[in-house]
């Protein structure tokens, strides 16, 4: 995972409000690390899919109890424009803004605009953490 959000310039001190956003929603009754969001950014015209959750064993064949992404939030990101040409392998037909194939649990996504999707709704359905201070 990976969190993204949108930036206020180049230097750590310029975006100290996004970090500590961030570290807002850690510690001991929250997430244990950062890679848990994808939180206000823009993740757009990409050439196969804006964001995906997907099950890495459904892709390499691997088996593992823990392939699945669990504890994601999306929330609040413009995912418009991606999946616009995406390249010849078996998942082509994937191709969309947000690619959602065997999650786990506690994945959700809200106020997230986008034009396609595969497998979304029920990460939509769910409810996300409350932003702090809200």
């Amino acid at each position: 995972g990976e969190t993204a959000m949108g930036w206020s310039g180049h230097s750590l001190e310029a975006n100290q409000a996004q970090y500590d956003a961030i570290n807002a929603y850690m510690g001991p009754e929250g997430l244990d690390g950062q890679a848990d969001f994808v939180l206000y950014h823009a993740v757009v015209d990409n050439v196969y899919a804006g964001v995906a959750l997907v099950d890495h064993c459904l892709v390499t064949g691997e088996e593992d109890d823990e392939c699945a992404p669990d504890d994601n939030s999306i929330i609040g990101n413009d995912l418009t424009g991606n999946a616009t040409d995406p390249p010849e392998h078996p998942f082509k037909d994937l191709a969309s803004d947000v690619i959602v194939v065997g999650a786990g649990t506690g994945n959700c996504m809200a106020d997230n605009a986008f034009d396609s999707e595969v497998g979304a709704g029920p990460l939509e359905a769910a409810t996300c953490p409350t932003w702090p201070g809200s």
